[in-house]
């Protein structure tokens, strides 16, 4: 997985990851980015009210959804008019509840398809980058104690160099042993992942088809109502 590179930073020289390993740990960092952008739109299109998104939520608190709020204000509104208006009114009223229901059920099925999503850019990816940056700490190490050993001026100097270079490059095996079998088990699962990640945006979208749908049946249903009044 590494090897010793020609390139030297500053007085060391340096060892790097097999490029066929780095080129695959890019491409899981080019996906995630990519995913976690698309999530967010995802996101804003079932909850367009950012300041509810910022608070990790997905649904309005109770008596704040859009809906809600045309309901409250239609309530409040009854009272200022005759009998006829209020019957309209009520029609008004029963309708914004059904729709708030409709796009708070909505809302939960559509999350739950995101996280499954998410899960791979925050917990599966998180767990990439450190054991990548344990291994890059590792390699950095190990560079330096070979850069010593090569400047070993006496016998001693030497014995001692290299037994800490040494204990370097096990202690290197022995943690690369372990994350790289981690990350090369990401980098081999991505078009799994990618596949599934499709999968659930398909679900994600028939899930916002139902909404409209039901949204559209309850809206049409208050609109008959209100011409025979």
């Amino acid at each position: 997985m590494c090897f010793k590179a020609a390139e030297r930073i500053g007085i060391v020289e340096e060892t790097k990851l097999e490029p066929t390993f780095e080129e695959g740990i890019k491409k899981v960092e080019a996906y995630r980015l990519g995913v976690d952008s698309a999530l967010d739109g995802l996101e804003a299109m079932m909850q367009p009210n950012r300041h509810v998104v910022e608070t990790g939520a997905i649904v309005a608190p109770t008596g704040q959804n859009p809906h809600e709020f045309m309901s409250a204000a239609c309530t409040k509104l009854k009272q200022f008019v005759n009998a006829s208006s209020q019957g309209r009114l009520d029609t008004v009223i029963t309708s914004m509840n059904k729709m708030a229901e409709a796009e708070r059920l909505a809302q939960t099925k559509g999350r739950a398809a995101v996280r499954r999503i998410r899960r791979f850019v925050t917990v599966d990816n998180q767990q990439m980058k450190e054991d990548m940056e344990k291994m890059r700490e590792g390699l950095e190490i190990m560079d330096v104690a070979r850069h010593e050993v090569k400047n070993s001026k006496t016998k001693e100097d030497l014995e001692e160099k290299g037994m800490a270079y040494h204990k370097s490059v096990k202690a290197f095996n022995d943690q690369a042993s372990e994350g790289a079998s981690k990350i090369q088990l990401v980098i081999d699962e991505l078009p799994a992942t990618i596949f599934t990640a499709q999968r659930e945006i398909v679900k994600f979208f028939i899930q916002r088809e139902k909404y409209h749908s039901t949204a559209a049946g309850i809206l049409k249903e208050a609109m008959e109502k209100l011409e025979k009044k």
